[in-house]
């Protein structure tokens, strides 16, 4: 009798949970569907079976173009609540059939995009669904760039922190900044007007009285292309600039002899920022734009022709995926912000000139981090999520 009661009383209990559990939120996101199986062409395709057995489920069905989605339930499974969002308006629309019989009315919503658990589409997409749905957060993503004639299976709740709305605050570093360095720490650019800019028509140098002089560019010196940064050593009386495009230059003009030089070729290792430090003799760049990101050190103790001291940071660098779509666009710049000692401090942020939409990126996402110089290795100092 009391065994018979313990299981009714452990019955109801599991039966209250499961009342008060909040639904599921499943997204599917794809490019485009399959076109060919059984060995025939035909329209956009994607399969996808849910088991989810004794669960509420909101099935999210996201695609680029239209795509007829087939939707199979395992056993146990219910009907769950489909979701359509297509990024192509106007023409064909996405149709969904659900165990073979179409899907009269589904739920249509516009949600950013994504094939994949990554990059800014995913982060903000994890930040829409408990907005949208009601829920504390998204319980699974699954996709690809093109649908196959394999089903996507959705049979489980991921518990990855990358699905938390901030998965970035375990990884924030506790170790201390130095001091010089604090300031430093956040996503305002620079609003002062630059002591030195390379453009088009050469070195541009802000002197004491506000007034600009210019150093021409030679005609036997490359264009400059997408110039990404300048500086002037105080001790040699050189400017140094880098710049982007093509395989990139970095350029030197030194004042005292009035002569341009071609430093070195960056042989397309896409420069993002350029930093001198004084005191160590140092010059420094952030370098890589779709491919690793890293940095390249010129020993200027060595001379500025001495060979550079490349170090990959891909990797290394929590959360700096969250602010673009790896592989199918440019990241933003990873720019040296200061220096103290072998500590370098790297702020990532939206750079409109390089983002695809472009615009205003105020208050948008960034990402601070402290690099040492000696040992390469990075720790996460500070970010923000944007709006």
């Amino acid at each position: 009798m009391l065994r018979s009661l313990l299981c009714l009383v452990a019955f109801l209990f599991a039966f209250a949970q499961a009342a008060d559990a909040e639904p599921e939120v499943h997204v599917v996101g794809i490019y485009e569907g399959f076109f060919k199986s059984g060995g025939k062409i035909h329209g956009p395709t994607a399969r996808v079976v849910l088991d989810r057995p004794d669960r509420e489920v909101i099935l999210v069905l996201s695609s680029y173009d239209a795509t007829k989605w087939e939707v199979e339930l395992a056993r146990g499974t219910t009907a769950p609540t489909i979701v359509l969002s297509q990024r192509v308006d106007g023409g064909r629309q996405s149709e969904v059939w659900l165990d073979g019989s179409p899907v009269p009315d589904p739920v249509k919503m516009r949600l950013p995009l994504t094939y994949k658990p990554v990059g800014e589409d995913f982060r903000a997409l994890v930040a829409l669904v408990p907005d949208r749905f009601g829920v504390s957060r998204m319980a699974s993503f699954t996709g690809a760039y093109a649908a196959s004639e394999w089903a996507f299976v959705i049979d489980s709740v991921v518990t990855d922190p990358s699905y938390e709305l901030d998965p970035l605050k375990d990884a924030l570093s506790r170790m201390p900044v130095p001091p010089a360095l604090r300031p430093l720490i956040g996503p305002a650019a620079d609003t002062e007007a630059p002591a030195v800019r390379l453009s088009d028509r050469g070195f541009e140098v802000m002197e004491a009285d506000g007034s600009i002089s210019l150093y021409p560019l030679p005609l036997d010196m490359p264009g400059v292309s997408w110039p990404m940064g300048a500086v002037r050593d105080p001790v040699t009386g050189t400017l140094y600039g880098v710049t982007l495009g093509g395989e990139g230059y970095l350029y030197a003009y030194t004042e005292a002899t009035k002569a341009w030089r071609i430093v070195r070729s960056m042989e397309q290792m896409d420069a993002q920022g350029l930093f001198l430090d004084v005191e160590g003799r140092r010059l420094i760049m952030t370098v890589g734009f779709v491919g690793p990101e890293g940095l390249a050190v010129i020993d200027l103790a060595k001379g500025d022709d001495s060979p550079l001291k490349i170090a990959e940071l891909a990797g290394l660098l929590p959360g700096y995926t969250d602010l673009y779509d790896p592989g199918n666009g440019p990241a933003p710049r990873l720019a040296p912000r200061g220096i103290a000692g072998d500590w370098l401090l790297l702020v990532a942020g939206v750079d409109p000139a390089f983002r695809r939409a472009g615009g205003d990126t105020s208050g948008g996402p960034w990402r601070a981090y402290l690099v040492d110089l000696a040992t390469m290795t990075t720790a996460l100092v500070g970010y923000g999520n944007g709006g």
